[in-house]
Formats: structure tokens, sequence, C-alpha cells
């Protein structure tokens, strides 16, 4: 079983682009989550582990596997991974609508 010692927030909350390409860099991927109280069944995670700036889209991991399929601005390219736009409701970052965003340290093999 994989575990991790911690987690640390990410700069500025998540609520800038710049900030979260910057943890990205110095400090590795990054688990975003959105929470819909109103509907928690829409409730999702997800890991960013890049970007692509000519495109404006974050390159992430679903935990939805290698069966996922394109919805809501989320597209699948294989492997358990996709792509959605910077706005996507996973990883928003609208100040009145920010998403928890935080990067694991520490992670190890038990």
């Amino acid at each position: 079983m994989w575990k991790i010692r911690g987690y640390k927030d990410v700069r500025d909350g998540g609520r800038r682009i710049s900030g979260i390409k910057r943890d990205l860099v110095c400090n590795g991927p990054i688990v975003s989550c959105a929470y819909y109280h109103w509907d928690p069944g829409r409730s999702h995670c997800i890991l960013i582990v890049g970007w692509n700036a000519t495109s404006d889209i974050w390159i992430i991991k679903n935990s939805w596997g290698t069966g996922w399929v394109a919805q809501e601005g989320a597209t699948p390219i294989g492997n358990g991974f996709g792509t959605i736009p910077y706005d996507h409701g996973w990883t928003r970052t609208e100040w009145w609508e920010v998403c928890e965003k935080w990067y694991p340290y520490g992670v190890y093999k038990d």
C-alpha cells in the first residue's frame, strides 16, 4: 500500500493558474477536488500532472481509470489520463468557486 506523510496547500489557495503551474514544477502533481454541496454525487477529485499552454488545458490523471469517457469538457487521452480546460469545474480558479488543491509529500510504500 502506498502512503503519504502529509500534504501542503497550493500557493494562493490554487486561485491562480500561475501558482498552480509553479507548484507543479516545484513540488510535483497536485490533487484538485471539486465539492458540490448541493449534489455530493458529482463531487470529484483528479490529479493535475501538467499543462499545455498552447491549448490552455491541464493534463490530468483521473480516478475513474481507463474506462472513462469524454464528458463536460474532460477528454480522455488513454491509460486513465486526460485533459480538461483551465476553467473546468474540477479545477476552478475563480475566487467564488475555488476547489481545494494540495500536493502530497513523503510518498512511500508501506
